[in-house]
């Protein structure tokens, strides 16, 4: 089982750290790995349900709250891992902030979780714990559709205030959904559930770091095409502007040919500029769609009882 265990995650990790500089399954080296891992992911599922004494014993998925709070746990924090992989790099690369400046506007993330914990500790004996559950995903969905609005016209203020929406969400999805998760896990369960759940949790924030580079270098192609569709000679729009910034860099003491040149570069930037900006907006947008999809699933969890767990 350990055997197993270790190739699965050794070869799946490498593959989702290097999957994207490697273009994925175009790679026959990723696609190695990716087989490699898929025939060790089996193995030790077939191998831990067969052995009388399992690594992981697998059958605590047949609790009902455990399955569906882990796959909650699972894909909240691999959102959350995405969305924190990916504001330092919209901040550095488009706004112009430096490490420091970008590590000041993702801090107050922790005020989020503060204010959330103060909430979900007042409320745990009135409330049901699913609703807080249901009520955490929502206000994580909402910070993740306030990042899709940003442009790049944002002050610092437009990127805490989505943090700290983010934070009070994230914890008061994480408090609520761990303790409805183990509160039918029997005592002598509890060591091997925790280890499963961990287990799965890390593999799936791995995920969500791994599509950070995946989600922005996919749609900004998709957005780029559809911005290079509009930059052409029939779009009266597009010739305007040339012109004018032709004539700029002439009155710039530019020959016209230089100029033309000139003018042609400063809009393939601003386009690589925008379709990055799209991506990152869209990437934002797709997460919070996948928390909307996930709010079903809470509904799925059976009631817990106030005082257990």
């Amino acid at each position: 089982g350990m055997l197993f265990l270790i190739l699965w995650i050794a070869s799946f990790q490498v593959m989702v750290d290097n999957g994207q500089k490697n273009g994925w399954f175009d790679s026959s080296y990723i696609c190695k790995l990716g087989i490699t891992s898929l025939i060790a992911f089996i193995a030790l599922i077939w191998w831990e349900l067969r052995t009388k004494s399992p690594l992981l014993d697998l059958k605590i998925f047949k609790n009902w709250n455990f399955t569906f709070g882990t796959i909650i746990l699972t894909i909240t924090f691999a959102i959350a891992y995405g969305t924190i992989a990916i504001l330092p790099q919209f901040l550095q690369r488009l706004m112009g902030y430096t490490s420091y400046l970008s590590g000041l506007a993702a801090g107050p993330m922790g005020v989020g979780s503060v204010m959330a914990v103060i909430f979900t500790g007042a409320t745990t004996k009135i409330m049901d714990l699913r609703y807080q559950t249901f009520l955490g995903l929502t206000i994580f969905a909402i910070g993740c559709f306030m990042f899709s609005e940003l442009n790049l016209a944002i002050a610092i203020n437009n990127v805490i205030i989505p943090n700290i929406v983010l934070g009070a969400g994230l914890t008061m999805v994480i408090i609520p959904t761990t303790t409805i998760l183990f509160s039918t896990v029997k005592n002598t369960e509890m060591t091997n559930a925790s280890s499963v759940q961990n287990l799965i949790k890390n593999v799936g924030c791995a995920v969500g770091t791994s599509s950070v580079g995946v989600f922005v270098s996919r749609f900004s192609q998709v957005h780029q095409t559809y911005l290079v569709d509009r930059l052409n000679a029939l779009n009266t729009s597009f010739a305007a502007k040339i012109g004018a910034m032709t004539e700029t860099f002439m009155h710039l003491g530019h020959d016209i040919a230089t100029a033309q040149q000139m003018a042609h570069i400063s809009i393939y930037q601003q386009l690589m500029q925008q379709s990055t900006l799209s991506a990152f907006m869209t990437s934002y947008r797709t997460y919070a769609i996948i928390v909307v999809c996930v709010l079903p699933l809470v509904f799925l969890l059976k009631k817990v009882k106030q005082g257990e767990g």
